[in-house]
């Protein structure tokens, strides 16, 4: 009875191991979540990209000031 208590014990933590490597394995291959996680770092780069745009078109401004502005 202790000897057939002591052996599940032995394997019970195998076993969790084995659930946690399973689970592991479907989230590295899980294709939404890559999406998403994709889509929003592509995102935040064009965010990015773009106010660089943005500095380096006002760096070439020039304020006269007494001018009208023209749009």
């Amino acid at each position: 009875m202790i000897e057939d208590r002591l052996r599940k014990l032995e394997e019970k933590p195998a076993a969790i191991e084995e659930r946690i490597e399973f689970k592991v394995d479907q989230l590295k291959f899980n294709d939404p979540v890559v999406k998403v996680v994709q889509g929003a770092l592509e995102g935040a780069l064009q965010q990015y990209k773009a106010e660089e745009i943005e500095i380096e078109r006002r760096k070439q401004n020039v304020i006269v000031h007494g001018v009208p502005s023209s749009l």
